[in-house]
């Protein structure tokens, strides 16, 4: 069998610097080694993994001159003892703040109820892997690993929303991109993520 019969999005993430290892139910990785060096798109490895390892859960390590970055956004009962940011509100605030909508995008709902977006960076910016960059968001970019559609954790099933076979992994918009730089991050936004935030609390 081909590698897209065990990895969701393989064709379309495979030509921007990504590669891919097997995951355990608890995340961890199923391989031995630095990621950056152990993750792969050789399909006769991959196929070892999956027919002979019987894996079939597997993340993608974002190497060094990926364009690509995962916008995460967090279930507020991710945690059900303990209720958090409802990073899908925050996002759609920041996007009417900021008169900006996203393009249609591969998307994928994590096994705890929160969404994975798929983008590029344009080129000329720079974006650096941050958690909660805001209150329930996190970007994961160059450095980090992100969990594919098909896996399944302890947690769950990772599902697609929206395939990476109907819908290419579009650019970013930049003024969003522009978002993650520090001196972009005014007391604006920190107002209206305040806003949202307080009324997540609320419900």
């Amino acid at each position: 069998m081909e590698p897209e019969a065990y990895i969701g999005g393989y064709r379309q993430l495979s030509v921007h610097r990504v590669g891919f290892y097997p995951i355990h139910l608890d995340k961890s990785p199923a391989v031995h080694g630095k990621l950056n060096r152990v993750a792969t798109v050789d399909p006769i490895k991959i196929k070892f993994w999956a027919d002979h390892c019987h894996h079939r859960s597997f993340a993608a390590r974002l190497l060094t001159g990926c364009r690509i970055v995962v916008i995460d956004t967090e279930d507020p009962f991710k945690h059900p003892d303990r209720p958090g940011p409802d990073g899908e509100m925050i996002l759609g605030s920041l996007l009417e703040d900021t008169d900006t909508i996203l393009p249609p995008c591969p998307m994928v709902r994590t096994a705890s109820g929160g969404f994975h977006r798929y983008l590029l960076v344009p080129r000329g910016f720079r974006i650096r892997p941050t958690v909660a960059l805001w209150p329930g968001i996190d970007v994961l970019a160059t450095g980090s690993s992100v969990i594919l559609p098909g896996s399944r954790t302890e947690a769950g099933d990772y599902r697609e929303v929206r395939s990476f076979e109907e819908c290419p992994i579009p650019e970013a918009p930049r003024p969003f991109i522009s978002l993650s730089s520090p001196r972009i991050r005014d007391d604006r936004w920190n107002s209206s993520i305040l806003a949202v935030q307080t009324a997540t609390e609320d419900r």
